[in-house]
């Protein structure tokens, strides 16, 4: 066996205030964490730079998504875009979520090539220091 077992349900006591987060799983771009709320909780609201998946695995929650108000139950299970505004309004004590936290991937520079105009090439070929009847340059384009 490679990977490592372990269950969801030990060592699963709520805290006395607030959610504990525990991280069961990083893996490239993904992280999956396990959550335990306590009913005493303080609404913090949240927007986060990466996509989250949450299954309400037991117990009850009321979240504010964006402004409205959503209500799970355990095995209910929500999307939440990147940078979604959304708050725990309540939740019910010892409630369990898992939440998969979907990471956007590094940026990349990727080399493409493209053929510029003589008048162009020539400029960026002298900046460059290259003979004036070069036209191709390779450009870096980070946004990929």
């Amino acid at each position: 066996m490679t990977g490592k077992q372990a269950n969801l349900s030990e060592d699963a006591l709520p805290p006395p205030n607030g959610e504990r987060f525990d991280t069961l799983l990083t893996h490239r771009h993904v992280v999956i964490e396990r959550i335990v709320s306590s009913s005493h909780i303080t609404p913090t609201q949240c927007a986060q730079d990466q996509d989250e998946w949450v299954v309400l695995l037991k117990g009850e929650a009321t979240l504010s998504v964006a402004g409205q108000a959503v209500t799970l139950k355990a095995g209910d299970h929500l999307f939440l875009p990147a940078r979604t505004p959304h708050t725990v309004e309540k939740v019910s004590q010892g409630a369990m979520w898992l939440a998969v936290h979907i990471h956007p991937e590094p940026q990349k520079k990727i080399p493409y090539e493209t053929h510029v105009c003589q008048g162009i090439g020539q400029s960026l070929g002298w900046l460059m220091g290259l003979e004036p009847t070069t036209t191709r340059i390779t450009i870096w384009d980070s946004t990929n």
